[in-house]
């Protein structure tokens, strides 16, 4: 008794055929199953990202915080009218005023519509307090943008 031979030759059952046809159709649908997947968490990493960046944006220092910064103030009560410690805020392409050395012991904070600069005594007391405005040039290109995330 002679054993049936397959399509390709090779001996073996009828249902080899059907099989080796099978396993191409899954090796598809598996990648297929991966494309779906990899967009999914693409997906995914997208809408946490747009989640983050939704968050930080609402938590933003404007002008209206710094103008609330009063003489007398402590240094930790500054921060928390401000909301954060000294530093530069802007989102856009912003420049301060030419201000010189006249601000050279201040401490300072910089948003897209102002600036802050705020003189602490010994103690940590608020003695001089002032606000000015920033020349905003825009939003950086999207070529600045990805020279920024790179470091560049």
């Amino acid at each position: 008794m002679e054993l049936p031979k397959s399509a390709s030759g090779q001996i073996g059952l009828p249902c080899d055929d059907w099989l080796a046809g099978f396993r191409e159709q899954r090796g598809i649908s598996m990648s297929i199953r991966r494309l779906i997947l990899s967009l999914f968490a693409l997906a995914l990493l997208l809408g946490l990202g747009i989640g983050v960046s939704g968050i930080a944006s609402s938590q933003r220092v404007t002008k209206e915080d710094l103008e609330r910064v009063e003489r007398g103030m402590s240094r930790d009560e500054v921060m928390q009218t401000v909301g954060r410690p000294p530093g530069d805020y802007c989102t856009d392409l912003c420049v301060g005023g030419p201000h010189g050395l006249r601000f050279w012991d201040y401490e300072s904070w910089r948003c897209n519509d102002g600036e802050l600069f705020v003189l602490f005594d010994e103690q940590g007391i608020a003695t001089d307090v002032v606000v000015c405005d920033v020349f905003n040039f825009g939003p950086p290109s999207f070529l600045d943008r990805v020279r920024g995330w790179l470091g560049l």
